[in-house]
């Protein structure tokens, strides 16, 4: 029984399923690979916005020491 089952013609729906998943694991592909590179950019984009900000920090003027006004004296 084993041995004709095996040595059946499988059935059109098997053949339809197996060409399905090897659809979805070549879409699952595509995304891994589209997912690896929007991260590699979005790194990138990280990388030079942190840039940009020691930039403008390193730019900016030191704040402003002002005096504090002269003690009243009690008269």
């Amino acid at each position: 029984m084993a041995a004709r089952w095996l040595t059946a013609p499988a059935h059109p729906a098997v053949a339809l399923l197996l060409k399905s998943h090897e659809h979805r694991a070549a879409c699952l592909l595509r995304y891994a690979e589209d997912t690896e590179r929007a991260g590699r950019e979005e790194r990138q984009r990280v990388s030079r916005l942190d840039t940009e900000i020691s930039s403008l920090r390193a730019q900016q003027r030191p704040p402003r020491r002002t005096r504090r006004p002269a003690a009243q004296s009690a008269s």
